[in-house]
C-alpha cells in the first residue's frame, strides 16, 4: 500500500513549494496507527479563537494576524508559565524572561510589535491589575495572541496587541494528571489536574493546583508560589450553562524581588554572574496575592444565535521590597572606581481591585443563499481602583562589591511610614463601551468585516508626597470612536489573503508642565498578509506586514528634562509564523519578526526624529522542533531542540547597541503507557548575554560634558535543567 506525503518549505515572503515523497506501508494496522497520530497532531494547531473572545470564526477567515497556542503544545514543550508559551509567536519579545526586573512581573515586560506593556485578558476580560498578571501553566488552556489594536475585544491598549489567557474548564473527556519537577537553582514543582466529563445536564468540574519553589542564578533570590483553581459548570441543558471559577495564586519572594545590574561601560558583565546587588539576606519577604473570580452564563438559542454574560473580579495586593542606590535614587546601586556603592531600602505597596462585566449577542443568518451576515453586538463595563504607596528608606549603607558586606540590620531597613517618605497615589478608572461588528460572507470565499466601538473613560487620581505635600486631586475624562474594517479572500479553500485597518486608544491620567491634560495614546494599525493551512490542517503558516502609528506618545524635553506629549511613534514590520506538524512524528513552531520602530514626529526634540526605539529587537527568530520515534526499540522517545535569537537592539546612546544573542535549548521525553519522563535543558552553550537593557549618557559633576555611559540591564540564566515525571490516570 502506498501513500503520498507532501512536505513544505516556507519562503520568508510567502512563496511555498511542494516536494513529494512516497513511503511504503505493508499492513492495515500501521494505517490505523497513522490515522490516530494524525488526529493527535491536529490538536497541536488551533483552528479558531477561544470561545471567550466573542468570535468563533476560523483563524484562516479573520482579517488579522492572530496566533493561538493550545495547552497540548505547552505540554509537549514542558512550559511552566505564559512566557514559555510566547516563544511560539512572532513579534513578541520578553526582556525580563529571567525575572531579574521583577519576579512578579508576569506579562508586564512583554513587548508586542515593539510596544509594551501589552493588554492582558483572562477569558476575554481585562486582567492586567496594574501591571501584574501571573499566568501559571496550571491555569492555561489556550493563549491567544491578537496582534494590532484588536477592536473586537476592547479597543483599548498600547496598539501593539493583546494577550488572552483562556483558563481550564470542564472538558468533553474525563481528566486526571499529576506531575512533579526538580531542577537547577533549587527548582521544585508539583501539579495536579483533575476534571469530570462535561455533562449535557448537571454539574461538571475542573480542579488544578500547583506548588512551585523557584530559585534563581542570582544570590539572595527565591520565589515560592501556590496555585489553586477550581471551576464548576452547571448545564441546565445542552444549550444553556452557568460556569463559576476561582483562581488563587499566592507568591512570596525571599531576600529580593529583582536583580538588575547598573554599571559603567567598563564593568558591563564583568561582575560575578550570580552577584545580586539589589538583594540582602535580611530584606523582608515580598508578597503578592492574586484572587480572581469569574461567572459566565451562556444560552444558545439555536445553531446560529447565542447570548453570553460574563463577569470577573480580581484582587492583587502587593507588598514588595527591594534595594536601590541611595535614598534619593530610583535606580539600582552604581559603583565607583573603588567598588563602593550606596544602598537603601525601597518598599512598593499596592492594593488593586478590578471588576469587569460584558454582555453580548452574536448570530448569523442568510441574506441570500450565497451571502451570510454574522453580527456581534454588546456592551461592557470595566472598573478598577488602585492604592499605591512608594516608601523610601531613610538610612543609607555603603556596600563594597569586592568585600560583599551583605547583612543589613533589618531594623534599619524597616522604617516608620512617615508622610515625608511616602508617595501616595489613589486611582480609580471606569470605562463603559458599546460595539457592533458585522461580517459578510460572499460565496464562502470573500469575507468583509466592518464595525465600530464607542468607549467612554473616567479616571480620578489623588497624589500626595514629598513633591506634592498638599495633595493633588484631579479627574480626567476621555472618549473615543474606533472603527474597524477588514477583508479576507480565500484564494483556495485553505489559502487566504487579508487586509485590515483598526484603531485603539489608551487613556492617560496627568498633565504637562503647563497644566494641559495629557491626551490618550491613539494607535492606528494597517495590515496585509497571507495565511495557509497544509496537510489537511496539520500545519499553518502566515506572513504579514503592518504599520502602526501611535500619536501622543511621550518624550523628554532636553531643555527642561520634563515629559512632553507631542511625540509620534511609527512601527513597521514583517512577521512569519509556522506552527503544527509536517509529518505525523515531527512537530514544530518557527517564527521570524522584523520591526522598524522609530520616532516619527517630535517638535520639542527634533533630534529624536528617525531615531530607533531602544530595547526593541530589529530581528528576532524563534524555532522549536520535536521528533517522536513511533516504532522499534525507541518507540515513545521524543527529542526536541529550540532556539531563540535577538539582533540589533538600540539604546538611548547613538551608536551603542545591546549585543546580539542566540540561545539554544533542548528536551528529551519518554512516554510509557500512562507515564512520561522529561528532561528540559536551557542555555545549552552556557552563554552569558543581556536579555534587556538600555544605555544612557553619564555626565561630569556640573553636567557640562559627557564622560561615559551608564548601562542598566538584565542578564540571562546560565545553563540549567529540569527533570519531570508525570502520570495520566
Amino acid at each position: 500500500m502506498k501513500k503520498n506525503y507532501v512536505l513544505v518549505t516556507v519562503a520568508l515572503l510567502g512563496s511555498f513549494s511542494l516536494v513529494c515523497a512516497q513511503e511504503k506501508r505493508d499492513s492495515l494496522s500501521e494505517k490505523k496507527i497513522d490515522e490516530v497520530l494524525l488526529t493527535a497532531m491536529k490538536q497541536i494547531k488551533t483552528d479558531s479563537l477561544s470561545g471567550t473572545l466573542k468570535r468563533n470564526d476560523k483563524l484562516l477567515e479573520i482579517p488579522q494576524n492572530i496566533v493561538s497556542i493550545k495547552s497540548n503544545l505547552l505540554n509537549l514543550q514542558g512550559a511552566f508559565d505564559v512566557q514559555d508559551a510566547l516563544r511560539n509567536v512572532s513579534g513578541i519579545y520578553i526582556g525580563d524572561a529571567t525575572g531579574a526586573g521583577n519576579v512578579f512581573s508576569g506579562t508586564f515586560n512583554v513587548q508586542l510589535r515593539g510596544f509594551s506593556p501589552v493588554s492582558t485578558f483572562r477569558n476575554g476580560l481585562p486582567s492586567f491589575a496594574g501591571g501584574l498578571s501571573q499566568e501559571d501553566v496550571a491555569l492555561i488552556e489556550q493563549v491567544d495572541v491578537i496582534k494590532g489594536p484588536a477592536g473586537f475585544i476592547n479597543s483599548m491598549g498600547t496598539g501593539g496587541g493583546s494577550l488572552n489567557i483562556n483558563t481550564k474548564a470542564p472538558h468533553a473527556n474525563r481528566i486526571g494528571e499529576a506531575n512533579v519537577t526538580a531542577g537547577s537553582f533549587g527548582f521544585y514543582r508539583a501539579a495536579v489536574d483533575l476534571g469530570s466529563k462535561l455533562k449535557e445536564k448537571g454539574f461538571s468540574f475542573r480542579f488544578n493546583a500547583a506548588y512551585e519553589s523557584q530559585g534563581y542564578y542570582a544570590d539572595y533570590a527565591k520565589r515560592r508560589k501556590w496555585v489553586v483553581a477550581p471551576v464548576v459548570q452547571y448545564n441546565f441543558s445542552k444549550n444553556t450553562f452557568l460556569l463559576a471559577e476561582w483562581n488563587m495564586m499566592i507568591g512570596r519572594a525571599l531576600q529580593s524581588s529583582n536583580f538588575i545590574q547598573y554599571e559603567k561601560e567598563t564593568m558591563v558583565q564583568k561582575h560575578p554572574w550570580k552577584a545580586n546587588y539589589q538583594g540582602d539576606p535580611n530584606l523582608p519577604t515580598s508578597k503578592l496575592d492574586e484572587h480572581y473570580g469569574r461567572l459566565v452564563f451562556q444560552h444558545q438559542f439555536n445553531d446560529q444565535w447565542k447570548i453570553v454574560s460574563q463577569s470577573s473580579v480580581k484582587s492583587t495586593p502587593l507588598d514588595q521590597w527591594s534595594i536601590l542606590g541611595g535614598i534619593n535614587s530610583y535606580t539600582p546601586p552604581m559603583f565607583d572606581d573603588e567598588g563602593n556603592a550606596l544602598r537603601s531600602s525601597f518598599r512598593n505597596k499596592q492594593k488593586y481591585l478590578t471588576y469587569n462585566t460584558q454582555l453580548f449577542v452574536s448570530g448569523s443568518y442568510n441574506i441570500t443563499p450565497n451571502i451570510v451576515h454574522t453580527v456581534l453586538s454588546g456592551i461592557d463595563f470595566n472598573s478598577s481602583k488602585s492604592n499605591t504607596d512608594h516608601i523610601q528608606g531613610v538610612n543609607e549603607f555603603v556596600f563594597n562589591r569586592y568585600q560583599q558586606n551583605y547583612g543589613i540590620d533589618r531594623n534599619l531597613l524597616i522604617q516608620p511610614e512617615a508622610d515625608d517618605q511616602i508617595d501616595y497615589t489613589i486611582s480609580t478608572d471606569k470605562t463603559a463601551g458599546a460595539y457592533v461588528y458585522n461580517n459578510f460572507k460572499f460565496w464562502n470565499r470573500l469575507f468583509v468585516d466592518a464595525g465600530f466601538r464607542y468607549s467612554k473613560n473616567r479616571r480620578e487620581r489623588y497624589i500626595k508626597g514629598p513633591y506634592t505635600p498638599d495633595g493633588e486631586d484631579k479627574t480626567y475624562r476621555h472618549h473615543a470612536f474606533n472603527p474597524r474594517v477588514g477583508v479576507t479572500y480565500l484564494i483556495q479553500k485553505n489559502f487566504a489573503a487579508f487586509f485590515s485597518y483598526d484603531q485603539s486608544f489608551d487613556p492617560m491620567a496627568g498633565a504637562d508642565p503647563q497644566g494641559k491634560e495629557w491626551k490618550p495614546l491613539e494607535s492606528y494599525n494597517t495590515e496585509i498578509g497571507l495565511k495557509k493551512d497544509w496537510f489537511d490542517g496539520l500545519l499553518s503558516t502566515s506572513v504579514s506586514a503592518y504599520r502602526i502609528i501611535r500619536n501622543n506618545s511621550f518624550s523628554q524635553d532636553p531643555a527642561t528634562g520634563l515629559l512632553t506629549q507631542l511625540n509620534q511613534v511609527r512601527n513597521k514590520g514583517i512577521e512569519i509564523d509556522v506552527i503544527g506538524s509536517i509529518y505525523p512524528n515531527i512537530t514544530l513552531t518557527a517564527n521570524y519578526s522584523y520591526i522598524n520602530s522609530v520616532y516619527s514626529k517630535d517638535p520639542y526634540a527634533s533630534e529624536l526624529v528617525g531615531k530607533r526605539f531602544s530595547s526593541v529587537p530589529r530581528h528576532q527568530l524563534n524555532t522549536w522542533v520535536m521528533y517522536k520515534f513511533q516504532k522499534g526499540k525507541l518507540h515513545g522517545l521524543s527529542l526536541a531542540l529550540g532556539e531563540t535569537a535577538a539582533f540589533v537592539r538600540e539604546t538611548d546612546v547613538p551608536g551603542v547597541r545591546i549585543p546580539d544573542f542566540v540561545k539554544l535549548d533542548a528536551s528529551i521525553m519518554y512516554q510509557y503507557k500512562k507515564w512520561f519522563f522529561r528532561g528540559i535543558f536551557d542555555n545549552l552553550l552556557n552563554k552569558r548575554y543581556i536579555t534587556d537593557g538600555n544605555v544612557t549618557a553619564r555626565y561630569n559633576a556640573d553636567w557640562t560634558a559627557v564622560v561615559g555611559e551608564n548601562w542598566m540591564y538584565k542578564e540571562s540564566n546560565p545553563f540549567n535543567f529540569k527533570l519531570q515525571i508525570g502520570v495520566k490516570f
